[in-house]
């Protein structure tokens, strides 16, 4: 009988963990959504069908006066450059004792502050305790562990949200050039997150700034600006928005966003979302950082983005001072699934290793770890490390603060199956300048 249990839970888990991308660890029991609300190849595909059956709908309308060639009001900061505060959404294990995710928001909250930024922390116990004893217990954790006491932190707890991706849903910040006003361009988000679309309507109006309709399928992850015109997104983009040819999507940037230079990258073959930043990072306005697979690692993946520098990338100019860029490769993680043991009772237990290389196994297959998915906030830099794969973790750090970066480390072990890591879960506003 002890054996069935062992070989029934060891059946179970396996169909668990090869059908879903939302790997629960065993450290968390909070109700997390994974970044992708379906697989970027599905979710294009079926973009376009609803599109060739009612483009009229509601759905698919496009920007006022798309049409109209206009110059350039607004501007997009590179993450690199000064912030003024970081969004993020804090759920909270409100038992007072701090577990992986806790410490990851407060590693966050803290470096915030500490870098003379506002923290804006949307609050939440997912373990549904009231406001106040939410924020009673969270604050003293937060200063018990990170020394950051409850009045340096701008908490918000009357709104929650669906999930906790404020990089994918959150504002896009722009500033006038002429006026230097800050202002927020709204996206379409995933029509079954309501509360995630609408949340920088909530922010905007929370904070007096001033906001737009941006009339397009678009997540925060998908955009890298330098600072100067140019932008980087996936082609994600363009499958996702029937509605625009890709001159129309350009124009509507170029006037939004203030990216004179869109540079469309062919999407990594990721079974989630196929955006940009899990691969790709500004360390400044000239300086790209570009992950790199080896052969044996990835060799689709790894075709890829060599075709994308290749192609595109290698010939990116910033627009304001005729400058090159400059491509700096940063090794990638091993991006195989985790190997599992089962003990003698039953118990799953998680190795600190995974192999380096998994031959083929495919995409939906694949844990997606990076050290280009990280929260920049004036010179201190939070990167994602793993417990499961350290090979690269010396050199990588060593490559940030070559590049002038304060380095603080997090463990992201937990985070990486559900599609994402800390860029993911933060929003920057630049210092307007």
């Amino acid at each position: 009988m002890k054996n069935s249990r062992i070989l029934l839970s060891f059946i179970f888990f396996n169909c668990y963990l090869f059908l879903s991308t939302a790997l629960v660890y065993a450290e968390t029991s909070r109700p997390i959504q994974p970044r992708a609300a379906q697989p970027w190849t599905q979710l294009i595909a079926d973009r376009q069908a609803q599109f060739k059956i009612n483009p009229n709908a509601e759905t698919f309308r496009k920007a006022p006066q798309i049409l109209l060639e206009k110059p350039v009001s607004v501007k997009s900061y590179n993450e690199a450059e000064p912030v003024q505060g970081v969004l993020t959404e804090w759920w909270c294990s409100s038992n007072g004792i701090a577990d992986l995710w806790d410490g990851m928001w407060m590693a966050i909250i803290a470096e915030t502050v500490k870098s003379g930024a506002v923290a804006y922390v949307y609050l939440y116990s997912y373990l549904g305790d009231d406001a106040a004893t939410t924020l009673e217990v969270c604050s003293q954790m937060l200063e018990n562990y990170e020394g950051v006491a409850i009045g340096q932190v701008e908490w918000i707890q009357d709104y929650e949200t669906d999930a906790f991706w404020m990089r994918d849903f959150g504002p896009f910040f722009v500033a006038n050039i002429k006026s230097k006003e800050l202002s927020i361009e709204d996206a379409k988000y995933y029509p079954g997150r309501p509360f995630d679309d609408a949340q920088p309507q909530d922010f905007a109006a929370r904070y007096d700034i001033p906001i737009r309709d941006l009339d397009i399928f678009y997540e925060g992850g998908n955009f890298l600006p330098n600072g100067g015109g140019v932008c980087i997104a996936s082609s994600v983009l363009v499958g996702a928005n029937p509605q625009y040819s890709e001159a129309e999507i350009r124009r509507l940037f170029k006037n939004h966003l203030g990216c004179t230079q869109l540079a469309i990258v062919q999407a990594l073959d990721d079974a989630a979302t196929g955006h940009v930043d899990m691969w790709m990072a500004w360390a400044d306005r000239t300086t790209l950082l570009v992950g790199e697979y080896t052969e044996k690692q990835d060799s689709n993946n790894r075709a890829i983005i060599e075709k994308n520098i290749a192609d595109i990338l290698s010939q990116l100019v910033d627009p304001e001072t005729g400058q090159a860029i400059n491509i700096v490769r940063v090794p990638m993680p091993s991006n195989c699934p985790p190997s599992y043991a089962i003990t003698g009772n039953g118990d799953i237990k998680i190795p600190p290793n995974v192999p380096p290389t998994c031959g083929n196994l495919p995409p939906h297959k694949r844990i997606w770890r990076t050290y280009l998915n990280v929260v920049l906030m004036n010179d201190t830099v939070i990167l994602p490390v793993y417990k499961q794969d350290t090979t690269h973790e010396s050199a990588v750090i060593g490559l940030w603060e070559g590049l002038g970066f304060r380095v603080r480390t997090v463990i992201a072990d937990h985070i990486t199956p559900y599609q994402g890591q800390f860029h993911c879960i933060t929003k920057t506003m630049p210092e307007v300048f």
